[in-house]
């Protein structure tokens, strides 16, 4: 396998995004690095994107999934990953004790911003309605430190999030913040572009005040349905999804 260092690119920028969205990096007992990747049972399309995005960067190590009871795990064990990642920014150990934040060299251009909020919201954002068709964007996080960085680097791309709140949940304390205008809720999935087909959905049905779409499965791929209307899904929504119905093919 490959020892070169690994450059820096958009595609890292997302990757690091998923990492302190729902990732974690452990030292195994064998002496070598343990990258996780944890997905909802649901995410399946959103597993095979980003296993996709891993090994295009990382080439040409391979990422398996493993299948648990609630979850799959996008998995990968060798030292050079790991390594990889933590000397971009990211630590090894549990998030929260470590504080970890966005790094500065994410921070320093507007590209890389995009492309970590993609990877950050697609793993930890949500988006729902709350009342009518107007909607809003959560982060919510168990390390303050994290979050308000998430919310600097918003602040970068000239969102107006709201200040970080403090929730506390069977005495278990998390931070949270809101994307709430709407016009930059549009800005949001133009930019921002999120590939968790989830979130699109959501953003879908709310702006037309339907319910959630289903998913078909047709001889042309996935298809969603929502009320009278079939959008053709094949991974990757348009930029101009605020208003589309139709999806094209990464």
């Amino acid at each position: 396998m490959t020892t070169n260092t690994k450059r820096a690119n958009l595609d890292l920028a997302e990757i690091i995004g998923i990492m302190m969205g729902d990732g974690g990096i452990y030292f195994d007992r064998n002496g070598k690095y343990q990258t996780n990747v944890a997905f909802n049972k649901e995410e399946t399309q959103y597993l095979h994107y980003a296993k996709k995005l891993f090994e295009k960067y990382f080439y040409p190590y391979k990422f398996c999934v493993s299948e648990l009871k609630n979850e799959f795990l996008l998995r990968n064990n060798s030292i050079f990953v790991g390594g990889q990642l933590i000397s971009k920014g990211l630590f090894a150990g549990n998030k929260v004790e470590n504080n970890i934040k966005v790094p500065l060299w994410i921070l320093g251009d507007k590209q890389y911003i995009t492309r970590f909020v993609r990877g950050f919201f697609d793993t930890d954002g949500c988006i729902f309605k709350k009342y009518g068709k107007y909607a809003q964007i959560q982060f919510k996080l168990a390390c303050k430190e994290t979050i308000a960085s998430v919310r600097d680097a918003l602040l970068a791309l000239n969102f107006n999030p709201t200040l970080i709140q403090k929730e506390v949940f069977n005495t278990r304390p998390s931070w949270k913040f809101y994307l709430s205008r709407q016009k930059e809720i549009d800005s949001f999935f133009n930019i921002i572009n999120p590939m968790n087909l989830k979130h699109v959905l959501r953003y879908y049905a709310i702006k037309r005040n339907v319910g959630t779409p289903r998913f078909e499965l047709g001889s042309g791929g996935l298809f969603i349905k929502a009320t009278d209307q079939l959008v053709n899904h094949r991974q990757t929504p348009h930029r101009s999804i605020a208003g589309a119905t139709h999806f094209s093919q990464y």
